[in-house]
């Protein structure tokens, strides 16, 4: 399983032509794990982003960006942040990925994605993951995947960290249970 969902030398295999040009020594990006901002609604324990406040890319520099890497081969973009949702342009941004031919991920916390993502820009995803730890700060009954899970291909991690509350399986399996067509 560990192979199925972590980063690895076996996900090669389905980039066989990037294999070939690594045994000609020629190296171009597969895909751009894009923090758009740094800013995030939530504090998580675990986060490595220490300033939630700034430090946040203009769309002429995403754009800009993203271009370049599609320029050299990159494939796929990832969109992180902070909180992705949060910066201004998103939707816009995930369209201009698409149209220049990026295949699209969002990692995000959940806590936002209905106020921030058009149906539009959901369906131009290939995936979004939410992280269950949004569970940690927030009460479930705020969080609605509905719409979204019939739009894209959607799942869900959970950090263990030092803080995580003792009945956090207890929350998981719960939040499953009023989710029936989401599957861990």
């Amino acid at each position: 399983m560990k192979n199925n969902y972590t980063s690895n030398i076996y996900k090669l295999a389905y980039k066989t032509d990037r294999v070939e040009e690594f045994k000609n020594n020629l190296f171009r990006p597969i895909g751009l794990h894009f923090a758009l901002t740094d800013k995030c609604n939530l504090n998580c324990e675990f986060c490595s982003n220490e300033n939630r406040e700034s430090n946040e890319f203009t769309l002429d520099e995403v754009k800009n960006t993203l271009k370049t890497f599609s320029e050299i081969g990159a494939k796929a973009v990832e969109f992180t942040g902070g909180e992705p949702t949060l910066h201004p342009n998103i939707n816009e941004i995930v369209s201009y990925a698409k149209e220049i031919g990026f295949s699209i991920g969002i990692k995000s916390n959940g806590v936002n994605i209905h106020k921030s993502l058009k149906v539009d820009t959901i369906k131009k995803t290939g995936w979004i993951r939410i992280s269950l730890n949004c569970l940690d700060y927030i009460n479930q009954q705020k969080l609605n995947f509905k719409d979204i899970i019939k739009n894209t291909v959607f799942s869900f991690s959970y950090v263990i960290h030092d803080h995580s509350p003792k009945d956090i399986l207890d929350t998981l399996m719960n939040f499953k249970k009023k989710n029936t067509k989401i599957s861990f």
